[in-house]
């Protein structure tokens, strides 16, 4: 049985996990002090005592950068600034007595969503979460994106969408989340009145086409199978996918394949720490999907898995810009001779030049360390007749 807590924007969420089954589960307000600490640790009690067992993992997906090898914070939200630099493995061993691992809640969110979720056994995929930022996730081969410090894959909000853009917290200029988010909207405006009604359609129109643009670079950047959308915002349903859709698929690379777009059909649940104590799956590969083969990129691609015969004439060896060298003389002609001949025929043909070659090495004498005027050695002698001579 997993433990699993969920550092959110608003509440910490916190859940008892056995295999795909919610055994148990609770929230709490969110005050942005070290109490939230205590009061979570009480809470994953509370809850451990009602079911009347322990657990066996405790996975924390927490809103902000964690360092791969130690599971600190590097950097976290401002709510969660207490939260930096502590070591909330140990804090964890502390509260329930199993140490915890600790990951960004968008990376994590992925990892249950290709687990058990809306992409199971997708083995590339990006994940974007849209509502008081904009949280993004990448999946590629089956291994969550990391890097070297950790950074890597998360941080997809904070790229440049405008260059004469306001200036983001972060220190850039022109971020998406700087953009298009809840903390972005002017004053006494909500996400939900921009989205269901027409009071706003100026700010409706900028923010899908910012959250477009950022998709798209994720897309060219990772190029996933499945762009999962998330977030509270989705609630809204195809007045949020489809304009998101469309803007990638009208932007993206010609030869990339467009990727399938879904949505959690839960918003609520806490699928941030469904799999965070779990490593990244290994799924089958997912069924495989028809590419854009009426492109001339692809076409390329197919013809050049072709025969060489077959191929364009520009694509044959080095002087026509190929990478392949060009074909010895003798081994086309002894290819020729045998291209008529049966499969067992053509066997035994290349057999017979093998023991052909064999017979001229051992027949031909050796030559001299210091070549003399008959370029033999002078203690050479003619090799023993294999034959044995007649008695008559």
């Amino acid at each position: 049985m997993e433990l699993c807590i969920d550092f959110g924007g608003t509440e910490i969420k916190l859940a008892l996990i056995d295999g795909s089954r919610v055994i148990a589960s609770g929230h709490i307000a969110v005050q942005g002090s070290p109490a939230d600490l205590t009061a979570a640790a009480l809470e994953a009690r509370r809850l451990l005592t009602e079911a009347d067992r322990s657990a066996d993992a405790v996975g924390i997906a927490v809103p902000g950068v964690v360092e791969p090898r130690t599971g600190r914070m590097l950097h976290a939200n401002a709510k969660y600034d207490f939260l930096r630099d502590l070591d909330l493995k140990a804090w964890s061993l502390t509260a329930v007595g199993v140490a915890a691992t600790v990951e960004n809640d968008a990376r994590a969110a992925l990892i249950g969503e290709v687990s058990s979720g809306s992409a199971a056994g997708e083995r590339d995929a990006v994940l974007v979460t849209l509502g008081t930022g904009i949280g993004t996730a990448a999946l590629i081969d089956g291994t969550p994106l990391r890097g070297r410090t950790g950074h890597a894959g998360i941080l997809g909000g904070h790229l440049t969408v405008d260059l004469d853009g306001p200036e983001c917290p972060c220190g850039n200029v022109g971020c998406g989340e700087a953009i298009a988010s809840t903390w972005a909207l002017p004053p006494g405006v909500t996400m939900t009145e921009v989205f269901t009604t027409d009071a706003h359609p100026d700010i409706n129109e900028r923010y899908l086409h910012v959250w477009g643009a950022v998709v798209t670079s994720l897309v060219h950047s990772y190029d996933p199978a499945v762009v999962i959308l998330s977030g509270g915002i989705l609630r809204a349903g195809d007045a949020v996918r489809a304009p998101i859709e469309e803007y990638v698929r009208a932007h993206l690379w010609p030869s990339l394949t467009p990727p399938l777009f879904v949505v959690p059909p839960n918003q609520n649940s806490p699928s941030p720490a469904d799999s965070a104590s779990s490593p990244a799956p290994r799924p089958p590969p997912p069924p495989h999907r028809r590419r854009n083969s009426d492109h001339p990129d692809q076409r390329h691609a197919r013809r050049a898995h072709h025969p060489r015969s077959l191929r364009h004439p520009a694509d044959r060896g080095p002087a026509g810009g190929g990478a392949h060298p060009p074909r010895r003389r003798g081994l086309d002609r002894g290819r020729r001779a045998r291209r008529g001949l049966r499969p067992r025929d053509r066997h035994h043909a290349r057999a017979a030049g093998r023991r052909l070659s064999r017979r001229r090495r051992a027949r031909s004498p050796p030559r001299c360390a210091r070549p003399c005027r008959t370029g033999r050695s002078s203690t050479w002698r003619p090799p023993p007749c294999r034959w044995p001579r007649s008695s008559s």
